[in-house]
């Protein structure tokens, strides 16, 4: 068998961001000396590392006439981005010529590809809680982006869930069931407000619960955000009907 420097996987490496992932290096037949390989990233965001060693855009391995078959581990990192989109890398393993035997000298990279998955392609609300509103009154809470868009993003507020008919909603104009928001590249951090009012109609004196979904529009949106969801938003509805009990005596 030839000398060549050996990974434990072919196929791309999947990480996502904010994360780490591993695979492991060794080499090919027993040297006659030692072997340094370099492990370097052609991506900022995208770091390696051995054993308790501080995660950097490059790295050393090192191999004996004794541990030349034994795997070594190496964690890649991919730092976390303000941006939504998945990102790649190339980790290149080459074996440096000063720190290495002859027959190790000038052996073929072996590249291996990073597909990191972006974290932030995301709708965020101000609030977890169940928003409250009295029958005929409004309250409001913001929506917007987690991360910076390629391009124009338009998310779909719904309140009409199924069994649900006792709320509408506001970000201009008139008040409807659903609403539509854009965001951009330059606005896709800065709050939208939404109000939501009660359903003034019914004429029962029951509170209601109403919810109000998030998602954006595919064919209206920057492909990273395609099926992109947020959190359903629980409303309570307080009714203001007065009930009258008659007392016979």
């Amino acid at each position: 068998m030839a000398p060549a420097v050996v990974l434990d996987r072919s196929a791309a490496l999947p990480v996502a961001e904010g994360s780490s992932a591993s695979y492991r290096v060794k080499l090919s037949v027993r040297p006659t000396g030692g072997v340094r390989v370099r492990v370097a990233s052609n991506n900022t965001e995208v770091k390696v590392k051995t054993g308790s060693g501080s995660a950097s855009s490059a790295i050393n391995l090192n191999f004996t006439t004794s541990n030349w078959s034994a795997w070594q581990t190496v964690t890649v990192s991919a730092d976390s981005d303000v941006d939504a989109a998945n990102d790649t890398a190339t980790l290149t393993h080459s074996t440096v010529k000063a720190n290495t035997v002859a027959e190790y000298d000038g052996v073929s990279n072996v590249a291996l590809t990073v597909n990191v998955a972006d974290d932030d392609a995301a709708i965020v609300l101000d609030r977890s809680a169940a928003l409250p509103v009295t029958e005929g009154g409004t309250a409001t809470y913001r929506v917007r982006l987690k991360g910076r868009p390629a391009g124009t993003v338009r998310v779909f507020i719904d309140a009409r869930q199924p069994g649900d008919d006792n709320i509408q909603v506001r970000t201009s104009g008139g008040w409807k069931a659903d609403q539509g928001v854009s965001f951009t590249t330059s606005n896709w951090n800065s709050w939208t407000t939404v109000q939501v009012r009660g359903w003034p109609h019914d004429t029962d004196a029951v509170d209601d619960t109403g919810r109000i979904s998030h998602t954006t529009v595919n064919l209206l949106t920057s492909n990273e955000y395609d099926s992109a969801t947020g959190p359903t938003l629980t409303v309570n509805v307080a009714d203001d009907d007065d009930v009258i009990v008659v007392s016979r005596g």
